[in-house]
């Protein structure tokens, strides 16, 4: 079991999703059913930045690029307005 420790909206919301970046083997990145995502620096034990939907949609999976390690792409799917950010 892994515990992370953040503050403010970047450790609030049900996680719904989580990848682990495969050329940074100590981040990870996670979406919750509030719309933000967290990236995870896994050494320092905190958030290294966060984002969220402008009108907070659900995500439901995110990608880490297998070939640039800065680029993830999130998705939410919610019938009425999907959408895919990278």
């Amino acid at each position: 079991m892994i515990t992370v420790h953040g503050s403010g909206s970047a450790s609030r919301g049900e996680v719904s999703f989580l990848s682990w970046n495969i050329k940074v083997q100590h981040t990870l990145a996670s979406t919750s059913y509030n719309g933000t995502t967290v990236v995870w620096d896994l050494k320092k034990q905190k958030p290294v930045i966060s984002f969220a939907e402008s009108v907070r949609r659900r995500c439901s999976a995110l990608q880490w690029n297998p070939d640039v390690a800065t680029q993830l792409v999130v998705a939410s799917d919610i019938d009425g307005y999907p959408s895919i950010r990278v």
